[in-house]
């Protein structure tokens, strides 16, 4: 099945094949002037994703991605549901505080993204 991450990586691929110029339109031209005499680059290069891209940004959304899909394989966050759900008796402002306690301190130990697809889900369900 396709998904979202196969157009991502089609789409950035074409970024690297489709020239930044369309001289190549004027390759097979009579007049010998219009073709072209070296050709273009690519709308992006390995050069400029090397030098802007922010990898350590792509390693935390990727691990807190991986971490979130973990704890959803293994059960994890059904077990935090469950032990979660004391809390449904409670005030909702008093639930809000808990939840939120408890997410600061897990943020401490692990990605922002890997704990909001943990507790949004265990939310939705209260």
């Amino acid at each position: 099945p396709v998904k979202d991450s196969t157009a991502a990586i089609g789409l950035t691929i074409l970024l690297f094949i489709i020239p930044s110029k369309l001289d190549f339109l004027h390759a097979f031209d009579k007049d010998p002037t219009k073709r072209p005499t070296k050709p273009a680059p690519a709308l992006i290069t390995w050069k400029t994703i090397h030098e802007k891209m922010h990898w350590s940004l792509l390693f935390v959304l990727g691990g807190g991605f991986a971490i979130a899909t973990g704890s959803t394989d293994s059960g994890l966050s059904t077990m935090l549901g469950e032990s979660l759900s004391g809390l449904k008796g409670l005030n909702e402002i008093m639930i809000l505080f808990i939840v939120c306690l408890f997410a600061e301190n897990i943020t401490e130990l692990t990605a922002n993204v890997a704990v909001a697809n943990i507790i949004l889900p265990v939310l939705a369900e209260m």
